[in-house]
């Protein structure tokens, strides 16, 4: 399951909560306090995310992280939480990037939907804005297993608690130099 909110914070802003300060906060983008790396990563890729701290979505990610801590626990990797009992895996998807990827936009092609559900996923009224999100998070939850190729993935020194956004290669410009 992919889900369109922060499933972590950042690990600056919980270790200032302990007292311990980070050494530098740089431009808004840069601080470690209001975006986790994952977020900062994007930035650097042509993606804006939103910060789990100053954008006004915290309601939504203490949603998800509460989601986490009761059904999916356990960190097997980074942006990736488990079940006890592995039956259900959790990501964190972003939509927006999404819906700029050729690679998604070939996979939905590909689904055999009824004709007003197409409809609604490629030119979706106001009101069907939810049920696009939902689906092309959908399509990222599916990829993880089926087009991994597809995805880009956590570079290693991305911390494991911070977590990690999923959204298609495609979607992302080169980073600068």
């Amino acid at each position: 399951m992919a889900i369109d909110t922060p499933l972590a914070l950042p690990q600056a802003l919980l270790a200032l909560a302990r007292g311990e300060p980070a050494a530098s906060l740089g431009r808004s983008q840069d601080n470690p306090y209001l975006y986790r790396q994952t977020e900062r990563w994007l930035f650097k890729h042509g993606v804006t995310p939103l910060s789990p701290i100053k954008d006004m979505i915290g309601s939504q990610a203490t949603k998800g992280m509460h989601l986490l801590a009761r059904f999916a626990p356990h960190i097997i990797a980074c942006g990736q939480w488990q079940s006890d009992d592995g039956a259900l895996m959790a990501v964190e998807g972003y939509p927006s990037p999404a819906k700029r990827s050729a690679a998604l936009a070939n996979l939905q092609a590909r689904c055999q939907l009824p004709a007003e559900w197409q409809s609604a996923l490629t030119t979706p009224t106001p009101k069907q804005q939810d049920l696009q999100d939902a689906w092309l998070c959908a399509l990222v939850a599916w990829s993880l297993e089926h087009a991994c190729a597809l995805l880009a993935w956590p570079p290693a020194e991305m911390p494991a608690a911070e977590g990690w956004i999923f959204v298609p290669q495609d979607a992302l410009f080169k980073a600068p130099k």
